[in-house]
């Protein structure tokens, strides 16, 4: 229980650390009066209005919601699909301990949430959509990146805070499955020589996210090089860490109510109607 409240208290200071690294960035891109005053055209709010509004209370707020309401809405329609695709395989689940609150794998967690924001800062770049609605007069004249613009510190800072609740609702689609401990399992058919397969279902979801993050965060790192290295090869090594800070820890509050309810809710309703599989352990083995 101590080490539980110490890693609380340590996820809620690296939020508190990543909130105060957002609001410095948007304080070094602001110079003067006139320029918080400026009307952002996507939100037609003032900057710092839609800085206050779009890089604290979106994130914080509505990544809390998703934590919760994606996986009650796409966990059914999730099994559903895979019950059709791998119709052969039963559904079980395993009476797996109850996970702790793990610094490692919020990290690890964190990082995927990261991978995978990038890989859609990268798809929209690739769509075409006018990222300048994200600019005041003052960025759109003074911008380094004319005709990569997407890559704008304040464009790429404010896309990840845009993201990010979806990118946290979408991963926790995942942890459900596996903290719930969820299986799917076939035997072979007659005559068929292959062997019993059993399998965590969290692992056929986990790698369509994965794979698409990894293959378009790759495409993001190679293009931000590009465009950074010939006009200003210090955004290279800031914009990187800046943007984990924005995504990992910005997760923080909601990965922790994420935690409190995933053993009463997700637990219970993805497991309810499915075959309890009982887990070997060595000493159920018998060695010849």
């Amino acid at each position: 229980m101590e080490k539980e409240k110490r890693n609380i208290i340590i996820i809620l200071i690296l939020f508190i650390i990543s909130l105060q690294t957002g609001l410095m960035t948007a304080a070094g891109l602001v110079t003067g009066q006139e320029r918080t005053l400026e009307i952002v055209p996507l939100s037609g709010m003032p900057y710092s209005l839609h800085i206050f509004v779009f890089w604290i209370i979106w994130p914080l707020l509505l990544s809390i919601v998703f934590v919760i309401v994606f996986p009650l809405i796409i966990n059914p329609l999730f099994m559903m699909i895979k019950r059709r695709v791998w119709s052969r395989y039963k559904d079980c689940y395993v009476d797996m301990r109850e996970p702790t609150l793990d610094l490692r794998t919020f990290f690890k967690r964190g990082i995927y949430i990261y991978l995978l924001i990038i890989g859609v800062i990268i798809t929209i770049a690739a769509a075409s959509i006018d990222t300048s609605l994200f600019l005041t007069e003052y960025n759109i004249t003074n911008t380094r990146y004319s005709e990569n613009i997407l890559f704008e510190p304040d464009i790429l800072t404010g896309l990840a805070y845009l993201i990010l609740p979806f990118a946290v609702g979408l991963w926790a689609v995942g942890w459900s499955i596996k903290d719930a401990g969820l299986m799917h399992y076939r035997f072979p058919k007659e005559n068929e020589e292959s062997l019993f397969e059993i399998e965590p279902v969290h692992l056929k979801y986990n790698g369509l996210i994965k794979g698409y993050a990894g293959v378009s965060s790759i495409i993001f790192i190679i293009t931000a090089i590009s465009v950074y290295l010939p006009v200003y090869p210090l955004h290279i090594p800031l914009m990187v860490p800046l943007l984990v800070l924005t995504n990992m820890f910005s997760a923080g509050p909601s990965y922790l109510v994420y935690f409190k309810i995933s053993q009463s809710i997700f637990r219970k309703k993805l497991r309810k109607g499915l075959q309890k599989l009982e887990m070997l352990s060595e000493k159920d083995i018998k060695l010849e």
